[in-house]
């Protein structure tokens, strides 16, 4: 997505269209973005997100003003459409029947024990709506179709809208999800992997994962083709949403907050973003500093250090930090100028080291000795447009493979094309290739000019690919405690220091 990684949340639905143009105007003038037209670079651009229920019940028609008022200034705006938890309003802006009954009907989210699946970030602590429930889904699918109408609207009566505004899918909801044993659930993920070919030997946590990413993947496919039907010129783009809030390591935290009280954790915060550094899935990442969460009781020095530190790592993946419009105005003149040094140093601060993998919490072992390596250097890739933008990087060194990776022929070609200009890949023997990408890589190894056999605690082979290095890991002679060896020689031989 374009613009700053700095991104300014409007809470739209809490203003009268007078105070909403008012506090546009505010924003204009404290540095947002003027526009794709504007001369000089701004400070932040400005995005917000479109509650669900409020959608659906929204009489004064709040979101139209809000179009409205940016095509009138000519403001470049990110909109999320996708639910959202963690965000500082009653259930997250999830429709209030959906969240009362969840429970009751069997349509929430539970973990294996058969527990409701809960957002803690919210007051009245609601039950999560399972998005694999055909009525919820029939339900979601409803208010987008509404939504899209609107926007044909809009677009009808503001032509140039389409260049300022963005559609933003985001994944944090799907995050909740990842935990969610219902009976729908377990249906679904069942069917789905059903469908799989090659995956009778592999454990189950890989096929639910693989099964899960897939069911995502469709899921945002639907919502694309609804959302740009008849859209005239609207895009939409795939982003990865964390709220520090609503992360496993720190939900106990924020939970124990409300109750008691107590100051956040800033220690804790601040290594959460470092773990987001190194994690991929395909989609530009973004970090949410709520004033709802934890945050609220930090320092405003703590406060800056990690917005900055955020939009500093994950801008330099494409993504960045958002943080709410009354945050943004506290904020002094000399700290807003900062914000325009962040894209020029995540230009300089490329990773050069990807580690692909389907979902994140399978590759602990492998990734952590890499990382371990290679610190901030590595970053982990899905299967979406950041692979992709990795390897077309003049930075990208090393690319490695997670054996959970489903690898096809036209896969190997590509990262063939890549390694050739002087670049390494390492590729485990027990990877899900299939049968033509296995040929391929056994016949570039018969023919490679030169091979090379070696053994670190890890048996590996290195085959010469035009200028770079092709390395085919023996994976039943490797042994688990030399990890960190090996990655420390892979490194080596890319040219990449920590």
């Amino acid at each position: 997505m374009k613009g700053s990684p700095i991104q300014i949340v409007v809470p739209y639905w809490e203003m009268r269209p007078a105070q909403l143009e008012q506090r546009l105007d505010q924003l204009m003038r404290s540095g947002a973005s003027s526009g794709p037209s504007s001369n000089s670079p701004p400070f932040a651009t400005l995005t917000t997100f479109i509650p669900w229920q409020h959608f659906e019940s929204d009489i004064s028609h709040a979101l139209n003003h809000l179009l409205t008022a940016v095509a009138e200034r000519g403001l470049s705006l990110q909109l999320w459409v996708l639910p959202e938890l963690g965000l500082p309003l009653p259930r997250a802006g999830i429709p209030k029947d959906l969240a009362e009954n969840a429970a009751g009907t069997g349509e929430a989210a539970r973990d294996e024990q058969g527990h409701v699946i809960r957002d803690w970030t919210s007051t009245d602590l609601p039950a999560i709506p399972n998005l694999f429930s055909g009525e919820i889904l029939n339900r979601y699918f409803s208010y987008l179709k509404k939504l899209q109408l609107m926007l044909a609207d809009m677009q009808r009566q503001h032509p140039r809208l389409k260049q300022l505004v963005t559609l933003v899918l985001s994944s944090s909801y799907w995050k909740a999800l990842e935990r969610d044993r219902s009976k729908s659930a377990l249906s679904s993920l069942r069917r789905e992997w059903e469908t799989m070919e090659g995956t009778e030997k592999v454990p189950d946590a890989t096929r639910r994962a693989w099964a899960l990413e897939k069911l995502q993947q469709s899921f945002r496919a639907k919502v694309k083709e609804t959302l740009l039907r008849d859209s005239q010129g609207w895009v939409a783009r795939d982003a990865e949403l964390w709220i520090p809030d609503l992360d496993p390591a720190y939900a106990t935290a924020t939970f124990l907050s409300r109750l008691v009280g107590g100051r956040a954790d800033f220690s804790k915060l601040d290594r959460i973003i470092d773990g987001y550094a190194g994690t991929g899935s395909g989609r530009a990442p973004w970090v949410y500093w709520s004033s709802a969460g934890s945050t609220r009781t930090l320092s405003d020095a703590e406060k800056q250090f990690l917005i900055l530190k955020s939009a500093l790592l994950m801008g330099a993946r494409g993504g960045g930090v958002l943080i709410e419009d009354a945050d943004w105005l506290r904020m002094s003149m000399s700290f807003r100028a900062k914000s325009q040094l962040v894209e020029t140093w995540g230009l300089m601060h490329a990773p050069r080291a990807g580690y692909r993998v389907p979902r994140r919490e399978l590759s602990q072992d492998v990734f952590g000795a890499y990382r371990q390596t290679l610190g901030e250097s590595i970053e982990l890739l899905g299967d979406g447009p950041e692979a992709e933008a990795f390897l077309s990087s003049p930075s990208s060194r090393l690319l490695v493979i997670d054996a959970s990776t489903r690898v096809s022929v036209e896969q190997i070609e590509r990262w063939a094309h890549w390694v050739q200009s002087g670049r390494v890949l390492v590729c485990p023997s027990d990877a899900a290739l299939s049968a033509e990408a296995r040929a391929w890589i056994e016949q570039c190894f018969k023919s490679a000019p030169i091979k090379m056999d070696m053994n670190v605690g890890v048996h590996f082979q290195i085959a010469h690919l035009g200028e770079g290095k092709w390395v085919w890991v023996d994976a039943s002679q490797s042994k688990a405690l030399d990890l960190r060896a090996f990655a420390r020689s892979m490194a080596q031989l890319a040219g990449i220091e920590k």
